[in-house]
């Protein structure tokens, strides 16, 4: 087993670059779908999922520039579908995020069953009770194959906007309480 070994009376000194966090980074991805005007962001990690997570608001109609030197800057001048592509929201869980703001910005959201790590069962109803709470609606499409199901959609309708509520989480659930959040900063905004 390797480890450090640590001696005292020597002064510390240099420098290091912290890092910033996935966790961070992808709720403030989708959270700026709700902007019409750039926002920049600083201190990106270069990660597969933020590379993800931003051609998923490329897709929806935002201007994305390039993941330089950790930072970008997305403007969501125009949402131009608010259906999310299967072949990118398979592949991240948090491609759930974006279901807010696209509730806020088009009244609808096209969320195809996210994908991410397997690392048990991980429930999303969570997120649909918040989406409920605030006025949205649920559809559930599921296609099958032969005996099976082969893929499932959550189609998400908030025609007449999404409107303030207190929301109680039966589960703890860090993304819902997120989209909770972001549902509800559009909400509140003035557009």
């Amino acid at each position: 087993m390797s480890g450090f070994i640590v001696e005292g009376n020597n002064r510390l000194k240099g420098e290091i670059r912290v890092s910033g966090n996935k966790n961070e980074a992808l709720p403030l991805i989708a959270a700026a779908l709700l902007c019409d005007k750039p926002v920049t962001f600083e201190n990106i990690p270069d990660i597969g999922d933020v590379q993800t997570m931003l051609r998923i608001a490329r897709h929806c109609g935002a201007k994305v520039s390039e993941l330089k030197d950790r930072q970008c800057t997305i403007e969501a001048k125009k949402i131009s579908t608010s259906i999310l592509p299967l072949e990118l929201s398979s592949r991240i869980r948090g491609s759930l995020l974006f279901a807010s703001a696209l509730l806020v910005r088009t009244g609808r959201a096209e969320i195809p069953q996210p994908g991410g790590d397997k690392i048990g069962r991980r429930k999303i109803d969570t997120h649909f009770l918040v989406f409920k709470a605030l006025g949205a609606k649920l559809q559930v499409q599921r296609i099958f194959s032969g005996n099976s199901i082969g893929q499932t959609t959550y189609v998400l309708e908030a025609k007449g906007g999404l409107h303030g509520a207190k929301i109680y989480l039966g589960e703890a659930s860090v993304t819902a309480t997120e989209n909770a959040i972001i549902a509800a900063v559009g909400e509140a905004s003035p557009r």
